[in-house]
C-alpha cells in the first residue's frame, strides 16, 4: 500500500485530492492539542482548555460552513489520526501511512476470510486485487475516512457472518465493536444494519434473534455508536428522480470500483453460494447483503455523487468474485475423476479472473499533484507578525489546502485564517455552491473599508478554481485589489499546480496598508 502511494505522488502532493481532504488533516490536529492541553493543565475548566486549542485553528472550511471541530461530522478518524500522531508524528507521510495501514488491514482481513474458504494462493490473489485496483490505489492515496470504514464493515460483516453459521456469542463481540467504529467514522457505516437486517430475512435465522448477548453485546454498542455518529441528523431524499439518477451512478461504479470482471465473477459467487445449502451460507448472505445496503442507503441519502462512497462494497465484490471463479470451476470439472487434474481446472478460473482484472488494474496510473500552497504557508509564516489575520479566497479545496500547509508547517503560530467563503457571504448563505450565493458587500467601496479597517493584515487571492464555481466575491476581491493598489502591497506570487496541471494565473499575498 505505501508502494502504491509513492507511485502514485502522494507524499509529494498537498492534501487537495478532495475538498474535505484538508479539513480532515486539521480536525485531527484539533484534537490532538485538546488532549495536549487537557493533560498540560488538569486544573483548568475544560471550557477553557477546549477556548485555547480552538482559538490556534479559528477556521471555517467545508462547502457548508459548518467549523472544523471533533464532534461536526463523525469523529471516528480525527481520533484514528490523533492516535497515530502522538506516537508516529503529523507529518504528511505518517498520516499517509496511517490510511495505508488500514488498507493493508482490509487486505489482511480478506486474505485471511479467502484463505479459510480456499486456500493460500487464492488468499493472495484476492488481497492483490484489493490493493492494486486503480480507485482503492486512489482512495488510501488521500486522507480520508473510507479506509477505515470499509476495514470495519467488513470485519463486522464477517463476524456477523460467523454468528449466523455458527450462532456463538464470541461472535457478536467483534461485530458489535466493529459496528461502532463504522458509525462514528462512515456515515454508510448504518450500512451494516441494513446488511444484518437484509441477511436475517434471505437465511431466515430468527433464532439469533432470541439470544441476550446479542442485543446487549451487538444492540447496546451500536445505539452508543448512533449517538457518537450523530445518525439522526442525518437527510435522505427519496424522491424518484434523485434515487433514480444514483442508482445508476452507483451501479456503473460498484460494476468498475475493481473492474468489471470482477464485478461479474461476483454475480456468480452471489447465484453459486447464496443461494445453495453450503455451511457457510451465512457468510455468503451478509457479504452480498452488505455489498447491496451499501448500494442502496447512498441511492437515497442527501449527499453528492462520489465514487468514494462505494469503497466499502469492494472487499465483499472480490470475495464474492473468488467464489464465484472456485464455482464455476467445480461446476466445470465435477466430471472429471483425477483431483490433481480437477484442481488445476479450478485454478484455471482463479487465473483467468486475475487475467481479466488485475493487469487493467495495475497498467492504470493516476498521480496525485496537487501543489502551491505550501510555499505560500511558509512565506506567511516567516512574514506575518503571530497575531495576524489572514483571509483565503478559493474553493473548498483551495481553502483545505492552503490551511492544511499552514498547519502542518507551524502549528503554534497563532495565525486566524479567515475564510472568505464564510465571512463574504450575506447572513443565512451557506451551501457547496458559492458561485449562486449573495454576497455579503454590494459595493465595492464596502469591501475596500471591510478589508482596510485593520481586521485583516494579508490576504491570498487564487484564481485557480473555474469561473463557473467561482464565487462572486473572489472577483470583487480581485478588483477591489487591482483599483486600489495603494492598499494593497503584493508580497509573493506562487504557481500552482491543479490534479497535474499548472494554472495561468498564480496565487498571490498581498499585505492590506490599513487606513488607506
Amino acid at each position: 500500500a505505501a508502494f502504491w502511494q509513492w507511485m502514485g505522488g502522494a507524499y509529494q502532493s498537498e492534501f487537495g485530492g478532495h475538498p474535505d481532504e484538508g479539513a480532515h488533516y486539521v480536525a485531527g490536529l484539533i484534537i490532538q492539542d485538546l488532549v495536549e492541553d487537557a493533560t498540560k493543565a488538569r486544573g483548568v475548566q475544560s471550557d477553557a482548555t477546549k477556548t485555547a486549542a480552538v482559538q490556534k485553528f479559528e477556521v471555517r472550511l467545508l462547502a457548508d460552513h459548518r467549523p472544523i471541530f471533533p464532534g461536526y461530522r463523525r469523529p471516528g478518524f480525527s481520533f484514528f489520526q490523533t492516535a497515530w500522531a502522538f506516537a508516529f508524528g503529523a507529518s504528511r507521510l505518517s498520516v499517509l501511512l496511517l490510511v495505508a495501514a488500514f488498507a493493508a488491514g482490509v487486505a489482511t482481513m480478506l486474505y485471511g476470510a479467502v484463505r479459510e474458504e480456499f486456500g493460500e494462493w487464492t488468499a493472495i490473489v484476492a488481497a492483490l486485487l484489493w490493493l492494486c485496483a486503480v480507485s482503492i490505489r486512489e482512495s488510501y492515496g488521500m486522507l480520508m475516512p473510507e479506509m477505515p470504514g470499509a476495514l470495519a464493515m467488513f470485519g463486522a460483516t464477517l463476524a456477523w457472518g460467523r454468528f449466523l453459521d455458527r450462532g456463538r456469542d464470541g461472535d457478536v463481540v467483534p461485530f458489535g465493536v466493529l459496528t461502532v467504529i463504522a458509525l462514528v467514522t462512515e456515515s454508510a457505516g448504518v450500512a451494516i444494519l441494513m446488511m444484518a437486517g437484509i441477511s436475517l430475512v434471505v437465511t431466515r435465522q430468527w433464532r439469533r434473534l432470541a439470544k441476550r448477548e446479542l442485543w446487549f453485546f451487538g444492540g447496546a454498542p451500536v445505539l452508543f455508536g448512533f449517538y457518537l455518529g450523530r445518525f439522526p441528523s442525518e437527510r435522505f431524499d427519496v424522491g424518484t428522480h434523485t434515487v433514480a439518477h444514483a442508482a445508476a451512478f452507483y451501479g456503473e461504479k460498484i460494476a468498475f470500483v475493481v473492474g468489471l470482471a470482477v464485478a461479474l465473477f461476483a454475480l456468480a459467487g452471489v447465484c453459486f453460494r447464496c443461494f445453495s445449502n453450503d455451511e457457510r451460507r451465512g457468510r455468503w448472505v451478509a457479504i452480498a447483503s452488505l455489498v447491496f445496503s451499501i448500494f442502496a442507503y447512498h441511492c437515497v441519502r442527501y449527499e453528492r455523487l462520489e465514487a468514494r462512497h462505494i469503497i466499502a462494497a469492494a472487499p465483499g465484490l472480490i470475495m464474492l468474485a473468488v467464489a464465484g471463479a472456485k464455482s464455476l470451476g467445480d461446476r466445470t470439472s465435477a466430471r472429471v475423476a483425477d483431483a490433481v487434474e480437477r484442481s488445476r481446472r479450478e485454478s484455471l478460473w482463479i487465473l483467468l479472473l486475475v487475467l481479466l482484472a488485475l493487469p487493467f488494474e495495475v497498467m492504470k496510473m493516476r498521480r496525485k499533484e496537487f501543489d502551491g500552497f505550501g510555499a505560500i504557508a511558509r512565506t506567511l509564516i516567516d512574514e506575518a507578525p503571530r497575531d495576524a489575520r489572514i483571509l483565503i479566497s478559493s474553493d473548498a479545496t483551495g481553502e483545505g489546502m492552503f490551511i492544511s500547509e499552514l498547519a502542518m508547517n507551524d502549528r503554534r503560530t497563532g495565525l486566524t485564517i479567515e475564510m472568505a467563503s464564510t465571512s463574504l457571504l450575506a447572513d443565512g448563505e451557506s451551501g457547496s455552491d458559492t458561485a449562486n450565493l449573495r454576497d455579503r458587500f454590494a459595493e465595492d467601496r464596502e469591501l475596500l473599508e471591510y478589508l482596510t479597517a485593520g481586521r485583516i493584515q494579508y490576504v491570498v487571492l487564487d484564481d485557480s478554481p473555474p469561473m463557473k464555481q467561482r464565487a462572486g466575491y473572489h472577483d470583487q476581491i480581485r478588483r477591489v485589489i487591482e483599483n486600489n493598489v495603494r492598499s494593497f502591497w503584493p508580497l509573493h506570487a506562487n504557481p500552482i499546480t491543479r490534479d497535474g496541471d499548472v494554472q495561468l494565473r498564480p496565487i498571490q499575498i498581498f499585505r492590506v496598508i490599513a487606513g488607506n
